[in-house]
């Protein structure tokens, strides 16, 4: 959904407060950052491809380090 919303005008309201929650539930629940090396995406059973968890970093980082959308 981060992924999402970050292509999308009308999510660019809203893409900073989600992303942030979501990482920070996804430590609570025990998921590592990514590595980079596509093992997550060969065994992920919802398919989420790599290039959306590595947007989702990108946006994540983006609102922690400089406080914007």
């Amino acid at each position: 959904k981060v992924s999402h919303l970050a292509l999308l005008p009308q999510g660019q309201v809203e893409r900073r407060r989600r992303v942030v929650a979501m990482v920070e539930q996804a430590d609570l629940e025990g998921f590592g950052s990514c590595s980079n090396e596509g093992e997550c995406e060969a065994v992920c059973p919802k398919s989420i491809p790599i290039s959306n968890i590595a947007r989702m970093t990108r946006e994540y980082m983006k609102a922690t380090l400089t406080g914007r959308d």
